[in-house]
């Protein structure tokens, strides 16, 4: 299925913009450019503005409880400020896709996180969202890319194994449960 996901994502890419990133700290830059796509640290930044940069794991794969620590309560339900144990797979994966697409711009870029873990009733309230959503278990994010659109981002994903891949007409979102792919409308409160 995988083969099946990234051949047409790919055909269907108009082309890559790149922008540069904005308000990026130099010490998150040279620390994720000499990781070389080792899902070692991940940098997040919200739509609040608030950004975090968190090693959770050592090169040798051991996990660090507090950069995981760290990077759940950066993915909590923006509403509540709840926050649950985000899967390590999905910190994992955010990783390598922000790995990817920082080597093909040329320089890291940060993923915006649009929406992590949501609560049942935020997600009750997300428009669109399904029932059993992965966002509840936090096992999702719904992120953009600077200087990305949204296919780019689900190319990547795809390449670098995502589970879930749903692309929407301003964000993408990525998830660790049983791969499979959609497109979808555009949603408000995600």
């Amino acid at each position: 299925m995988r083969t099946a996901l990234v051949g047409p994502l790919l055909a269907s890419l108009p082309g890559l913009a790149f922008a540069e990133g904005q308000g990026v700290s130099a010490d998150m830059r040279r620390a994720l450019e000499a990781r070389r796509g080792w899902p070692t640290a991940l940098w997040l930044r919200r739509l609040s503005g608030e950004e975090v940069f968190a090693d959770f794991r050592l090169p040798g794969g051991d996990w660090l409880p507090a950069g995981l620590v760290t990077l759940s309560w950066a993915m909590r339900d923006y509403r509540s400020d709840t926050a649950v144990e985000i899967r390590p797979e999905l910190i994992e994966l955010l990783s390598r896709l922000q790995a990817g697409l920082s080597e093909i711009h040329g320089s890291a870029v940060p993923l915006v996180l649009q929406s992590g873990f949501r609560t049942l009733e935020s997600n009750t309230n997300t428009e669109g969202a399904a029932r059993n959503s992965m966002h509840l278990m936090g096992q999702a994010a719904d992120i953009k890319v600077p200087g990305f659109a949204p296919n780019a981002v689900a190319a990547a994903a795809a390449v670098v194994a995502a589970g879930g891949i749903g692309i929407y007409p301003t964000f993408t979102h990525v998830d660790v449960a049983r791969p499979r792919f959609w497109r979808g409308e555009a949603r408000k409160g995600a």
